[in-house]
């Protein structure tokens, strides 16, 4: 590949992480339903898509598709949505930066860079006269870290293809994703109108900052001097406590560190309340998932985890967004009914998302054209993979998720400082460039 090429992808990489494509409700609008910043995102890449000389679809802003080729479609699905940058960034995550031949910035891994690199490894093959005999659509969803309305909205417009890959996790092949769960659990008691909680910003971030206000007391402020995990200032009879922790994804929470546990923890132990114990309890301690009922695992996938992602207590009402990721062979209904069940009367419980797991057999020819693509670019065998995180592959028949991440490299996903490796990156597009062609060739 010549340097001029080398340069126009990188430029478009860091072009795009430099669009601020966080959801938001407030610039929601005709064209533009999960806010401006996305909105400019999808149009970024149809642009571009177009300029290379591809047909491009907008499905009135909630997904785009950009298609390359005749016959049978195959999916390639990436999201340009990101989730909020968080804090402890030594840059700023929406002006990508090269530092060490590194692209820093919220996106570099989750999903934008992945989403160009598909874009040139199929312009790349026009380019070089390679005609498949499958209709590649790059699918560009505009709301997957949330709710994925994108796929949903794609359904009613279209018909998502029944085989393809998501380059929106790790290398070799991931073929098992675990049941993902979203819940908004409740807890109303009159006892804690005097006490305000806020901490995090996305249900599957480990949050890595969390603030409460509780009435002054001398119980109060001798706890907080006697330990180190929360910090406290004291003005007109209020005392403010904060925690920091570490950014993690969601479905990895023991990579992170929670900093709404150690408030709950410094409040339960403040307070004594019986709800905040109560809390605390079932959610944070260590033998939670026994208390709760789900503790649970099989030889696929591994253990269930679970992580508090957001907490908010204002008048008296605790509001805690939880993260359930479960393995593939147990049922995501009995572990909502198991959590109902140690909750009634003290708390409600609502469903905002619940994608069944992913399990594609390792002897599919989808499976095999990408093992290949994998080995003949790196000299190493691809190995099968289970990962707690979700994908866009499960909303196919049969897709599994395909890099760009490898596995010996730093996770830096939902992480602060994301960031992906100049070398890595072009590694990774010889990779899709391969599969493309493995997966379509006539």
């Amino acid at each position: 590949m010549d340097s001029k090429l080398k340069n126009e992808i990188l430029k478009a990489a860091m072009e795009l992480i430099s669009i601020k494509s966080v959801l938001d409700p407030d610039t929601a609008e005709k064209g533009a339903p999960f806010g401006k910043g996305i909105s400019n995102a999808l149009n970024y890449m149809l642009q571009k898509g177009k300029s290379l000389g591809f047909k491009t679809t907008d499905y009135d802003g909630y997904i785009g598709e950009i298609e390359f080729g005749e016959g049978e479609p195959f999916g390639i699905l990436c999201h340009l949505d990101t989730v909020p940058a968080g804090d402890g960034w030594k840059t700023d995550p929406f002006k990508a930066e090269i530092i060490d031949n590194k692209i820093y910035g919220r996106g570099a891994v989750d999903d934008k860079t992945p989403a160009v690199l598909i874009l040139y490894a199929m312009y790349i093959l026009k380019k070089e006269g390679f005609i498949p005999n499958k209709k590649i659509k790059l699918i560009l969803g505009c709301d997957e870290e949330t709710s994925w309305r994108c796929i949903d909205y794609y359904n009613l417009k279209s018909k998502l293809p029944e085989i393809g890959f998501s380059p929106d996790a790790d290398f070799p092949i991931i073929n098992v994703e675990k049941g993902i769960l979203s819940l908004l659990l409740e807890f109303a008691d009159d006892s804690l109108k005097t006490i305000k909680i806020d901490g995090g910003n996305a249900v599957n971030v480990v949050p890595n900052k969390c603030y409460a206000e509780i009435p002054c007391s001398n119980q109060a402020e001798n706890y907080l001097i006697s330990q180190n995990e929360v910090r406290f200032t004291v003005n007109n009879n209020i005392i403010s406590l904060s925690a920091l922790g570490k950014s993690a994804h969601g479905s990895t929470p023991e990579l992170g560190d929670n900093a709404i546990q150690k408030i709950i923890k410094a409040l339960s132990i403040i307070t004594d309340n019986k709800t905040l114990n109560f809390i605390y309890d079932i959610f944070f301690e260590h033998n939670f998932k026994k208390k709760l009922n789900i503790n649970l695992s099989d030889d696929i996938s591994g253990n269930l985890t679970l992580n508090v992602g957001v907490a908010s207590l204002e008048y008296g009402t605790l509001k805690m967004l939880v993260d359930i990721r479960y393995p593939v062979l147990c049922d995501g209904e009995n572990i909502i009914n198991n959590i109902i069940n140690t909750i009634q009367n003290k708390g409600n419980l609502t469903v905002l998302k619940h994608h069944t797991p992913l399990y594609i057999n390792k002897d599919s020819d989808l499976i095999k054209h990408l093992q290949k693509a994998y080995t003949s670019v790196t000299g190493k065998d691809a190995d099968l993979k289970s990962i707690g995180g979700g994908t866009y592959s499960r909303a196919l028949k049969q897709a599994v998720a395909f890099g760009p991440h490898f596995e010996e490299d730093e996770d830096v996903v939902h992480m602060a400082n994301e960031y992906i490796s100049i070398e890595r990156m072009f590694q990774t597009l010889e990779i899709y460039k391969k599969a493309i062609e493995l997966i379509s060739i006539k």
